[in-house]
């Protein structure tokens, strides 16, 4: 019975949004292209030891594509491009970014690490506003979107390449029947061992790293 349930509440979404495309075909786009650009900050570590206005870097870019299956349910593709700005050893800093001679940040054992990567993410979206037929004018949207995929420093000697799983969500206003105004928040889990700041599992670490992004772009409907 569980199972059950658990397959109809899978399953809803899709039925509700086909039935919508059959009642509102004229309004649906089938995909649709974006770009955006805004600032991230990357958790690592030792991160937290650095002062709030260091933890942002400029610029942060994402390039997007998104295939409407139904009105509300999508699926697509981000690329991305990432500043790294964190905090950690010289010996990482040289391992993972391939920088050396960084002198110490403020009074802490470590340097600042500067660097750059770029993300590669398969995504799946839910037009919210679609979903529950919030979007009688048409005129705004509210879309979620969770992914995952890889990410490589465009920089490295070792450590260069690893996982990342995504998820935010994206404010889209109308300007023409073609093109949307977007304001996107993204967050991000990252392997570890990315930045070359790792150790052993324990209750004082896990095995993670965290990003975050806020962006403003364009959306061109096709």
């Amino acid at each position: 019975m569980r199972k059950l349930l658990f397959a109809l509440l899978l399953l809803m979404p899709f039925t509700f949004c086909k039935a919508q495309t059959l009642v509102y075909p004229s309004t649906h786009h089938s995909l649709d292209l974006g770009f955006s650009a805004g600032t991230c900050l990357y958790m690592g570590e030792y991160d937290w030891e650095a002062g709030f206005k260091d933890w942002w870097s400029f610029p942060a870019l994402d390039f997007s594509a998104t295939y409407w299956v139904t009105r509300c349910i999508g699926v697509g593709g981000d690329v991305f491009f990432r500043k790294y700005k964190g905090l950690g050893s010289p010996e990482d800093i040289k391992a993972t970014f391939g920088r050396t001679g960084d002198p110490m940040y403020g009074g802490t054992a470590y340097s600042q690490a500067t660097g750059s990567y770029m993300g590669f993410v398969a995504n799946g979206c839910l037009d919210v506003t679609r979903l529950f037929h919030w979007d009688v004018r048409g005129e705004f949207r509210f879309v979620m979107f969770v992914g995952a995929g890889a990410v490589v420093a465009m920089k490295a000697a070792t450590h260069a390449m690893d996982w990342t799983a995504q998820g935010g969500f994206r404010g889209q206003w109308k300007l023409t029947d073609q093109w949307d105004l977007d304001a996107t928040v993204t967050g991000s889990l990252i392997s570890d061992k990315f930045d070359g700041e790792y150790g052993p599992v324990s209750d004082n670490n896990i095995p993670i790293d965290g990003t975050m992004a806020f962006l403003l772009g364009f959306t061109y409907k096709l």
